[in-house]
């Protein structure tokens, strides 16, 4: 019997050993399986999480975020953390973490437990090193490999990092909903706070957002996220880091909780969207990923805001000039009520129950109508509001989508149930003589004298209802820039009417004609080539040309008239066509192409006469920087919108600053200048003339009426102004011109823009020469005369006493093929 248990005994020694053995290598094989292709641990001692490159204005204001796939994540420092946002993570998620070594034990017993008593998987168990681990290192997938690597790598992060670096990683990489990463970004997002800022019971909401974050970021799923919050709430009661009377303070604490916000474009989106264009093509996506950038720009900010207000003010008029499009739509009896529980909702973030905000479009239902009085009664949802037709004399043209129009009366042709547009009533500015004199030019000032000038309160009729005036979203758009001509500083870049309706940037994407604003490339190539002056004459006479396609070309002026033989001053200042097509044909075509694209013009410029009056397209904002060569005197200045990029640490990644080339004669830019003041002074943007100070410009206006344009300069600051459709052909008005439609947006915004600034005038440099002329006939004159206008000339082709430089090439009106 020993002797069959001593054999026994031995056999179960060895088959131990064998098990053992066998366990070893099985064990072995296992590890060495689950280990060989590990990721390496020390990618994460200096790891940088990707981050929100934020994008500001010269102010400091912070414009926009950019990022991949629109998350936000903030990067923050350890300890810049409050201690309360770490010790609701530890209660919520991993109150051991500084006691074990990268798996809970404990924990996994007790979930375990949970889990079997449920009979379903409600409490999981992975401590904050395995959430890193399996969040940077590993895959997603549920199955027991991945959880058995998730394990050894946790347990070989922990002796490579300290508890504190462990913790900081996760506070920073944890998604925590509504695409907000990290502890920071989940502040921002929910409570529009930073981290120093959060209450308890805050810092709890957040806490309790990882085991299913886009489920508790869900608005329908607030009642669980409120649920989760007292979860977190008592963990940390339990593990003592609040007190009683703080735990209770916190459960009766009422979140107000911000909706998500998708928009990371914050102020000036068109400006915006350039950078981001720029940024992309210089450097790729890596703004977007990692990220963690800060870009500084030239943008001005105010001046954006007054810009943006210009042009929005500028392209309702011209649209309102078309006519009235009629109501936006009709609705019967039975929706009425539906549609004004709609409309109601139109207040609820940009106005309060008080007040309208001024100038903006709102929809309202037509109620009733008094044909005798001509007052429409109409329902802006929750209020009531009244147009009178008195006002609104603009609208007596109703225009189709086939540009026809005809006559109406509003009274009549309303009716109630049409949605129509309105704003609030503003007593209109009038103008009136001060009796001042200006001492320079000994014209009779005017100023704007503004009705109700202290801040427009709730305006009310007669009846008691709100005072409004009929209006209509424009289907024009409008483009804008801004260039320090000095420096090359962009401030500003509008690019449509509205970016929410199109996002397409038309000042610096866009290409359309200038027509006349292209004529001043062509007058400098013969100031400077052909030593014209602002006193040679030049002819404004009918001329037939041979086209290339054999077909008769006969350019004519706006008016349709010709005014003969007239000074080149006055040509520029009236815009004659053809005296830009007599010009382009003296100098030819090479030059006035060659000065362009010296001056900024970057589009390929048709190699034909027809150039001479702006058919070859641009962009707006090359123009606008073209005149800056003009303001400066002769020198280009590089386009500067993004200044300064940092890195993350605050190291300089890329830095522009103001670069200039003198790319033409300062004596022929001044003389432009001067000439071009006249275009305000006395031609086709008189409008200007109320801005009382030295301003040079030239309007433009194409075929068709389709595109209107003013761009204008001090000499510090170029303005390019574009008005017409966008993305089709179609006639802006059969009466609208640059001078009409474009200038008086410059006007708008240069009024407050410069308001503050001295109103410097442009210096001659020591090449030309003042001589009292004639302004019409270019004759040199007595300075002491009344007809006297001082004329610069370039040293040598100054006018004599009683010269008349009456010279028509006798070959003017013959044809030529171009």
């Amino acid at each position: 019997m020993k002797r069959i248990l001593k054999i026994l005994f031995i056999l179960g020694l060895i088959a131990s050993v064998l098990a053992g053995v066998t366990a070893f290598f099985i064990g072995s094989y296992y590890y060495h399986r689950l280990t060989r292709d590990l990721p390496k641990i020390e990618r994460l001692s200096d790891y940088e999480p990707e981050a929100v490159s934020a994008i500001y204005a010269e102010d400091g204001t912070l414009v926009a975020e950019i990022s991949k796939d629109g998350m936000r994540r903030y990067p923050v420092e350890f300890s810049e953390i409050p201690q309360l946002v770490k010790n609701a993570f530890l209660a919520a998620e991993d109150e051991n973490f500084y006691h074990h070594k990268g798996i809970d034990l404990i924990s996994i017993l007790r979930a375990v437990w949970v889990n079997l008593r449920h009979k379903d998987h409600k409490q999981g168990a992975s401590t904050i090193t395995q959430q890193v681990v399996k969040s940077l290192l590993l895959s997603r997938e549920k199955t027991y490999e991945r959880k058995a690597k998730e394990a050894i790598l946790s347990y070989k992060l922990e002796q490579h990092l300290t508890k504190d670096e462990i913790f900081s990683i996760y506070l920073n990489e944890i998604y925590l909903g509504a695409t907000a990463y990290g502890v920071k970004a989940a502040a921002q997002v929910y409570f529009h706070k930073e981290l120093k800022d959060l209450t308890i019971g805050e810092a709890a909401f957040i806490a309790g957002l990882p085991p299913k974050p886009s489920y508790y970021a869900d608005k329908k799923h607030r009642s669980d996220a409120l649920n989760r919050r007292k979860y977190v709430l008592r963990q940390l009661f339990a593990n003592k880091f609040i007190s009683k009377e703080e735990h209770e303070q916190a459960l009766a604490e009422e979140l107000i909780i911000f909706p998500p916000d998708d928009n990371r474009i914050f102020h000036a989106p068109y400006y915006v969207s350039h950078v981001l264009r720029l940024s992309e093509e210089k450097f790729g996506t890596r703004m977007q990923s990692p990220g963690g950038f800060r870009i500084e720009t030239a943008l001005d900010l105010k001046a954006y805001q007054l810009a943006e207000a210009a042009v929005k003010r500028g392209v309702e008029e011209s649209d309102k000039r078309r006519g009235f499009r009629g109501p936006i739509k009709h609705y019967e009896a039975a929706e009425v009520e539906t549609t004004l529980e709609k409309l109601a909702k139109q207040f609820t973030t940009e106005t309060d129950l008080q007040k309208l905000v001024p100038r903006k479009i709102y929809r309202a239902l037509v109620s009733s109508i008094d044909k005798k009085s001509g007052a429409i009664v109409v329902s802006l949802g929750d209020r009531e509001g009244e147009v009178f037709a008195k006002e609104n004399n603009w609208a007596k043209k109703l225009i189709n989508a086939a540009d026809n129009s005809r006559g109406i009366e509003l009274p009549s042709f309303l009716r109630p149930g049409d949605l129509i547009e309105v704003s609030l009533f503003e007593p209109k500015q009038e103008a009136k003589q001060t009796g001042e004199i200006d001492p320079e030019s000994g014209a009779q000032l005017t100023t704007e004298e503004a009705v109700a000038a202290e801040e427009i309160k709730q305006q009310l009729t007669a009846s008691g209802k709100i005072h409004l005036i009929l209006n209509q979203t424009p289907e024009l758009d409008g483009a804008f820039s801004l260039i320090n001509a000095l420096t090359g500083e962009v401030k500003v870049i509008i690019g449509g009417y509205d970016y929410k309706r199109n996002q397409f940037n038309l000042a610096t994407q866009g290409l359309r004609q200038p027509g006349s604003s292209f004529k001043p490339f062509v007058y400098y190539t013969a100031v400077d080539r052909l030593n014209y002056t602002p006193s040679t004459i030049v002819p404004d006479s009918p001329i037939s040309l041979v086209a290339g396609n054999g077909q008769i070309w006969s350019p004519g002026n706006f008016d349709g008239e010709f005014l003969g033989p007239i000074t080149l001053r006055t040509a520029l200042q009236k815009s004659r066509n053809v005296v830009s097509v007599y010009l382009i044909r003296r100098t030819g075509l090479q030059p006035v192409i060659e000065n362009a694209h010296k001056m900024g013009i970057t589009t390929p410029i048709n190699e034909d006469l027809s150039v001479s009056l702006g058919t070859a397209e641009v962009h707006p904002i090359e123009m606008t920087q073209a005149y800056g060569v003009f303001a400066s005197g002769g020198y280009l200045a590089d386009q500067l919108v993004i200044k300064r990029i940092l890195d993350r640490h605050g190291n300089v990644f890329y830095e522009q600053k103001p670069k200039q080339e003198k790319v033409i004669n300062e004596d022929s830019a001044f003389i432009m200048a001067h000439m071009m003041k006249g275009v305000i002074d006395r031609g086709t943007a008189t409008i200007l003339k109320q801005l009382n100070r030295p301003i040079a410009g030239k309007t433009g206006t194409t075929n068709e009426h389709m595109d209107t344009w003013f761009i204008g300069y001090t000499p510090e600051w170029t303005a390019g102004v574009w008005v017409g459709f966008a993305g089709q052909k179609r006639t802006v008005g059969r009466m609208e011109t640059g001078g009409k439609t474009a200038a008086p947006i410059f006007l708008y915004f240069m009024q407050d823009f410069l308001k503050d600034t001295p109103a410097l005038d442009f210096q001659p440099p020591d090449g030309v020469i003042p001589i009292a002329v004639n302004v019409s006939s270019g004759q040199q004159v007595d300075p002491s005369s009344a007809e006297a206008f001082i004329e610069y000339f370039k040293a040598g082709t100054e006018p004599g006493m009683g010269d008349y430089q009456a010279e028509i090439p006798q070959d003017y009106l013959t044809n030529q093929d171009f």
